[in-house]
């Protein structure tokens, strides 16, 4: 298909909406959230969506019940925990998202970094100009140990594809080393030790 056919004045569209149609082309292009890279958001002056907003506070919320866990009950297991009223009351939030345990919190902060981490590795794969057909083939979270010639061997790097971060970004790998991502020559992103 020629670019003639391709532009909305072709189908009749440019006619009904004249040049507003463009006008609104430039302002969801431009509302993109910064974190997860997903498109479409709210203009409410936020850098954020919503989505990225709640999962930081719900992460900041649970490392401080981690914290006052450990200081009241020395030795319980966390990820059983369930709440009472004396933790409502100290983070309303959980109410107000109708979270009765420890479970239920790490299973959302979860799901929804799987879906912020998916929305980065689309939007890695629009800038890198792969067809949305091949779109599904590289891993978000990558295996930790693998088998080479017959040994199990652990994976030094961070378990995250480094697909789904900005050049530059830099994260513990599982040998404790700090990595940065880093660009090959075929403009895919790949961890690389910080010496």
């Amino acid at each position: 298909m020629d670019d003639y056919h391709k532009k909305p004045s072709h189908h009749g569209l440019r006619d009904l909406l004249g040049d507003k149609m463009e006008e609104e082309k430039d302002i969801t292009a431009r509302l993109i959230c910064k974190t997860c890279k997903r498109d479409g958001m709210p203009d409410d002056g936020s850098e954020e969506c919503g989505r990225c907003v709640k999962t930081r506070k719900l992460y900041e919320i649970r490392k401080e019940i981690a914290e006052w866990h450990d200081e009241r009950y020395d030795g319980d297991r966390l990820d059983r925990f369930e709440f009472d009223d004396e933790v409502f009351d100290k983070w309303p939030y959980l109410k107000e998202q109708h979270m009765d345990g420890m479970w239920y919190v790490d299973h959302t902060i979860k799901r929804t970094l799987d879906g912020i981490l998916r929305d980065k590795m689309n939007s890695y794969h629009r800038a890198s100009g792969i067809p949305s057909w091949k779109r599904t083939s590289t891993k978000i979270w990558k295996n930790p140990t693998s088998r080479r010639k017959g040994e199990i061997v652990s994976r030094k790097s961070p378990l995250v594809s480094a697909c789904c971060f900005d050049i530059g970004t830099r994260m513990k790998g599982n040998d404790g080393w700090m990595y940065i991502v880093k660009l090959r020559k075929d403009n895919t992103h790949f961890w690389s030790k910080k010496k």
